[in-house]
């Protein structure tokens, strides 16, 4: 038999729930069951529950016969129901007594043409109760890939039952989740692919779509090396910084195990922050070239833009001896070992604005130090040492033992968290390294 599920589903949640030719009943609160199969959050049932107190229930509950007499099973309204028991729970006893006379409800029909109580009767009840919370709340990417699968699950048993669903079943599941069947697809990347700590990660939300889906093309090593350096900062990564940090990754400093063989955290931070201070050494070596390249930008993506196709136009053009090239990826740059260093086009132009604030405040420390007047606040800044008071992003000298020196200091981005230096991806500055001197940058 070929049917269109969602028209059985339009048919029988969107005019039920809106109350369109149904009959209203009033049932008594303690009556009424939440479905088991629901997995749906029910989030924000305080703030529900004072709109219903001020101006009352807007729309009935949706509800089936339950499993024994006179109970009634919910399809959809499960966070209305949640927020009237919290009313009747409350001290307020007008807010107690709103719903004495009963709640109002719309009881679902089984189709005639089936037999209520079979397999099909209460898979259909399941895509109803799925169908209703689609078409009413606003869920999450994680929600949704829940669903999906679940949906195709339920269809696959109808299928079994002797239900034909012509065409892809992908779009059967994006019209029931009322979302376009490109979404479902990365969803379902995700859920099939994604490791299942970043999974679990994704399913509290702490892992946009767009993130979830490109770690998702990784491999199982790559994705646990990526959750490993992260940390707990991992909430914080857009898809630039997983890109930035998937190219570290790729391209292991050359005393650390690729991922996969031994791979250690640590070991690896250690290893790229060496790595990153020998390449803003290549960096300064030739400031003049790179500040020339990015100009002066509208924004920080124009001049990562900028940056990208001028590098990769100077070496189209040629220049045999350079020790620095660019490609699709990022700036690649030799260390005086000529060991080549590649990084990322974000953090090549984050390091060249590093290197322009540095030549701002030695321009300020010059006019200081010939009692010029002090920069306004717009005009240069003034390197401090000690701890910062406030917490925010610094441009810092930092390297190892007490003296400030050109072996020992390099400049580094860092952030102050009130207690810590650390670095963007929240770790720490290692032990035995220090800070001689910092400057706050402005949040613009």
């Amino acid at each position: 038999m070929a049917f269109d599920i969602t028209s059985v589903l339009k048919t029988a949640v969107s005019d039920s729930d809106t109350g369109a030719r149904q009959q209203i009943s009033y049932l008594p609160v303690d009556r009424i069951d939440p479905d088991p199969d629901n997995f749906y959050s029910l989030e924000g049932i305080n703030e529900l529950a004072d709109n219903i107190a001020m101006v009352g229930l807007q729309q009935p509950l949706l509800v089936r016969d339950g499993s024994e007499p006179g109970r009634y099973t919910i399809v959809s309204g499960h966070r209305r129901l949640a927020a009237i028991k919290l009313l009747q729970d409350g001290e307020d006893e007008l807010e107690r007594r709103m719903f004495d006379h009963g709640v109002p409800c719309i009881i679902q029909e089984t189709s005639p043409f089936i037999l209520k109580g079979s397999e099909v009767d209460k898979t259909l009840q399941e895509l109803r109760l799925i169908y209703a919370n689609a078409s009413t709340r606003v869920l999450s990417a994680a929600e949704i890939s829940r669903q999906a699968e679940r949906i195709e699950a339920l269809l696959l048993a109808l299928k079994d039952q002797g239900y034909a669903f012509p065409g892809r079943m992908r779009a059967h599941v994006a019209k029931i989740c009322q979302v376009s069947a490109s979404k479902i697809a990365r969803l379902h990347a995700i859920r099939e692919n994604l490791q299942p700590e970043l999974l679990e990660r994704f399913d509290r939300g702490e892992l946009n779509e767009s993130v979830a889906y490109r770690i998702s093309q990784e491999t199982n090593a790559v994705q646990s090396s990526l959750a490993k350096i992260a940390g707990d900062s991992l909430p914080q990564f857009d898809v630039p910084r997983v890109e930035s940090t998937l190219v570290g990754i790729k391209n292991p400093p050359r005393t650390t195990a690729a991922p996969g063989s031994g791979f250690d955290a640590e070991d690896y931070m250690k290893e790229r922050i060496k790595e990153d201070l020998e390449f803003f050494q290549g960096i300064r070596g030739h400031a003049d070239t790179f500040l020339t390249m990015v100009g002066r930008p509208a924004s920080r993506q124009h001049g990562i833009e900028t940056l990208k196709r001028n590098c990769r136009q100077a070496g189209h053009a040629g220049g045999a001896g350079r020790d620095w090239s660019g490609s699709g990826v990022g700036l690649t740059v030799n260390d005086l070992s000529k060991h080549p260093i590649l990084r990322s086009w974000t953090e090549t132009y984050d390091m060249i604005c590093l290197v322009a604030l540095e030549r701002i405040a030695k321009e300020a420390e010059k006019k200081a130090a010939r009692k010029d007047p002090p920069p306004s606040p717009a005009g240069g800044l003034t390197w401090s040492t000690g701890t910062p008071t406030e917490r925010g992003t610094y441009e810092t000298r930092v390297g190892v033992g007490d003296e400030d020196t050109e072996k020992t200091g390099s400049w580094q981005r860092l952030n102050w968290d009130g207690n810590d230096w650390c670095f963007s991806n929240g770790a720490k500055l290692p032990a035995g390294m220090k800070v001689f001197r910092w400057v706050r940058l402005p949040e613009v």
